[in-house]
């Protein structure tokens, strides 16, 4: 490494614990699908057990009835849990923890990337800070275009 090691290294540390933050989220994530899954299902054990107790003869249940009990039982649990606070936040944090990762490999490989003056790449904070201060000189310059027309011709 020709540049800073430290922060190289505090980049890559940084990288490394979101990632292991993306990881448990991801985990936290599916284990609520997982216990939603089995909720529903257990639900929709009950409704059959309890379809089968009030009919003694389902052998008249259709494939439709059945499918409708199913995916209306299934419905009904993730429409909650989809909705729940905890189902929220738990996304949320996932979808922090991900941009956290991807912010600081980018951030760590740029670092370690232009140490090395082989690499002759434009890379993308640079490329951001570039559009900024375009931007701002945009503002500028539509400040000076409507001061120019407000002055009049003759005082000049």
């Amino acid at each position: 490494m020709y540049g800073e090691p430290q922060k190289a290294t505090a980049l890559y540390l940084k990288g490394l614990d979101s990632y292991f933050d993306l990881q448990r989220s991801w985990i936290n994530y599916y284990t609520l699908f997982y216990h939603g899954w089995e909720e529903a299902l257990s639900k929709f054990s009950a409704k059959m057990a309890e379809l089968k107790g009030t009919n003694p003869e389902t052998g008249n249940l259709t494939f439709e009835k059945f499918l409708t009990i199913y995916l209306a039982t299934l419905k009904e649990y993730f429409d909650l849990l989809l909705k729940s606070d905890l189902f929220v936040e738990t996304q949320a944090k996932m979808l922090h923890s991900f941009m956290d990762t991807l912010k600081y490999q980018r951030d760590f490989w740029e670092n370690l990337l232009t140490a090395n003056p082989a690499l002759p790449f434009v890379y993308r904070t640079e490329i951001d800070t570039f559009y900024q201060r375009m931007h701002e000189l945009r503002r500028k310059i539509n400040v000076l275009e409507k001061r120019t027309r407000n002055i009049s011709p003759d005082v000049i």
